[in-house]
């Protein structure tokens, strides 16, 4: 079974449980080795029963010293108990709602029962306790993310098909792998998965994380090129001036000089790469689409791409106030007849600017003068899919934008030969948001003081971690929260966001939100880049702790936008209440994100702190930095000291560049 097999290849997938795994972004054996546990849970320490503490999570050894008995079954609700004991004293078990694993208990056997103890009525009990093997201890156990029919069980079993079973490619040779202290491929991913103990976990994560640096490395390397000839574009001397007169503000002094760097970069007769990197509301979509305006007054055409189609969106709308008619937006939604006219008008010359998202690197529009490439947040596109509409308009100025706050040494070595413009000012009348850490003892009197706001005409962004309940993940999922939400609070107007709906249903959602047809909109993440609602001012993230201070930070910044007084509650259960204090007496995202690298750690990978997109499997730009920047020396080396592995990764970054979207072959 090859790596690159459909998922229906492991033993046990059949094409109802592979439409259950695509939704977790699983479609072949690699995605499926790939997919990350989101946390471990230590059951090599079993605890005594005489020496459990109310709350704190255990392993019990015990046999089952009372036949199981109902104590209610019905249609709606099932209990049964029974108690169990190690020698060392007695524990009740209370099993709720799987009326099925009532002959799952035998008298006289001995189970594992993992679970928090709570006192109830002067004896302990442990409620829905995790069963799992008979027999001794385990080790790490792996907890997966999960969709609705899925369960930890079954995905495990999944996983452990795939590992007995998979051909990996070629690997590296011992010696490379000897001096850059690398696992084999198959003993990396065994690790990943069933780890022995934490230290053999880290150093599988560090062996996966190098490859994949090593693979974008020279799949950078392969895609940037060096500079070459291009047709320079210099604009009359008061294009600048124009260009301001038409904004609805004023722009920063850093936003004025990231604007002089771009025309003098566009003036040259070679290939301008440049990035435009700022925190959160420093203004780098205004300052982007000044080199869009540039290149349209020297008559030629841009190609605006954005990660979602809510922010094409949106900068399909800031590019209409400029070109008016002669702006197009194409999305996967387009309709068949829309897009042929966008192909017709992009070939004969009668739109400046298309706007547009992954649509346009897999259909590649017939450009008569595609002078300029313009990339929002570009590591949401995975490995430089820039080099699709490089390849076909050579010579092509390039300017993409991120508004991941990190170091600029780290920069340079992502972004290679870029240069970079930093936007370190915020536009002035912003006004601050006031940040505030929330217990769950607090919820209440949060949403009713939400509540409150709401009647008054404002309106509130709410992130969950999760779009429905997970088994495993204790977290708020949007659609818990909005049946609690629209019970409590029947008169809300709610809308929901996340990443299965159709971009017409987003588009649809957000203008409804923007027009303030909605007051409360409960979403994923996918609210984090670049959605601009002004008059929105409350934002609420469940379960904060459960994401990355940076990204926290991202998506405080949805609300402040405007002149409103704004504010941003991050409720959690008590866990990381120091780290996130951090987000409450700082508003520096560069700051922030230091602050991220030195608690999170290698340590963290434990946890499931950090949630969201990102286009590496293994690599985190934050926590990895000193090993991406030891891996670019090891692959600067490679092709003098080992030229056969060198080969090898060679080939590896053509074929996949050579593939449609983000997954790795091998890494």
């Amino acid at each position: 079974m090859r790596v690159e097999a459909e998922i229906t290849a492991v033993r046990g997938v059949g094409p109802q449980t592979a439409k259950l795994l695509a939704r977790l972004g699983i479609h072949t054996v690699w995605d499926l080795l790939c997919h990350k546990p989101a946390y471990y849970k230590d059951l090599s320490r079993i605890t005594p029963v005489y020496l459990l503490e109310e709350e704190q999570l255990a392993v019990v050894q015990a046999c089952v010293m009372t036949p199981p008995r109902w104590i209610r079954r019905d249609r709606k609700f099932s209990l049964f108990t029974f108690s169990v004991s190690d020698g060392s004293g007695s524990l009740s078990i209370s099993v709720f709602n799987t009326p099925y694993s009532f002959s799952k208990y035998t008298l006289g056997e001995t189970y594992l029962f993992l679970g928090k103890p709570k006192e109830y009525r002067g004896r302990l009990q442990m409620e829905n306790p995790e069963v799992l093997l008979e027999g001794g201890p385990l080790g790490l156990r792996a907890y997966y993310p999960l969709t609705a029919g899925l369960s930890q069980h079954v995905l495990r079993q999944f996983v452990g098909n795939a590992l007995q079973n998979v051909e990996f490619p070629a690997d590296y040779t011992p010696g490379l792998r000897e001096a850059a202290k690398l696992l084999p491929q198959r003993e990396a991913f065994c690790s990943l998965h069933c780890p022995a103990t934490p230290a053999a976990l880290e150093e599988a994560r560090r062996s996966l994380a190098f490859r994949e640096a090593w693979l974008f490395l020279e799949r950078m390397e392969q895609s940037a090129g060096k500079a070459e000839p291009a047709k320079p574009l210099r604009a009359p001397a008061d294009t600048q001036e124009g260009y301001l007169a038409k904004l609805p503000f004023r722009c920063t002094g850093a936003q004025l000089r990231a604007m002089r760097e771009i025309a003098e970069d566009l003036s040259r007769p070679v290939t301008a790469n440049r990035l435009i990197q700022g925190d959160v509301g420093s203004g780098k979509t205004a300052v982007a689409m000044y080199a869009v305006f540039l290149a349209a007054c020297c008559g030629a055409q841009s190609l605006l791409l954005a990660p979602t189609s809510l922010l094409a969106a949106q900068h399909f709308r800031m590019a209409q106030s400029l070109f008016g008619e002669r702006v197009a937006l194409l999305t996967g939604a387009t309709p068949a007849g829309e897009r042929e006219e966008i192909r017709r008008k992009a070939a004969a010359g009668e739109i400046d600017v298309l706007v547009s998202t992954h649509a346009a690197l897999y259909e590649q529009p017939a450009f008569c003068n595609l002078q300029l490439l313009v990339i929002d947040e570009q590591h949401r596109f995975g490995v430089l899919q820039r080099s699709k509409m490089a390849g076909q308009y050579p010579g092509l100025h390039t300017i993409t934008m991120s508004a991941t706050p990190i170091p600029r040494s780290l920069a340079m070595i992502l972004h290679g030969s870029a240069e970079i413009s930093m936007l370190n000012e915020l536009p002035p009348g912003r006004t601050p948001i006031k940040t505030f850490l929330i217990g769950k003892n607090k919820r209440a009197a949060l949403y009713d003081w939400l509540a409150e706001r709401v009647a008054a005409g404002e309106k509130a962004y709410i992130v969950c971690p999760l779009l429905e309940p997970s088994e495993g993940i204790a977290a708020v999922s949007v659609q818990e929260m909005r049946q609690g939400l629209q019970k409590r609070y029947p008169a809300w107007r709610i809308g929901i966001l996340h990443g299965r709906m159709r971009a017409e249903e987003k588009t649809e959602v957000m203008r409804r939100f923007a027009a303030g047809e909605v007051s409360v909109l409960i979403s994923t993440t996918v609210v984090e880049v670049g959605v601009d609602v002004p008059d929105a001012t409350i934002m609420i993230v469940e379960n904060a702790d459960r994401f990355g201070l940076a990204q926290l930070h991202q998506l405080r910044g949805r609300v402040g936008r405007g002149s409103l007084a704004s504010y941003c509650y991050f409720v959690s259960d008590g866990a990381g209440q120091e780290r996130l204090r951090v987000l409450k007496e700082c508003s520096d995202g560069f700051a922030i994100a230091r602050k991220d690298l030195a608690y999170r750690g290698a340590g963290n990978f434990f946890g499931v702190e950090q949630h969201g997109e990102s286009s590496f499997r293994f690599l985190d730009l934050y926590q990895d930095m000193a090993l991406l920047e030891e891996a670019k020396a090891f692959w600067q080396a490679m092709r003098r000291d080992f030229p056969q592995d060198y080969a090898l990764l060679e080939a590896q970054a053509r074929r996949e560049a050579a593939q449609e979207g983000n997954a790795y072959l091998a890494i």
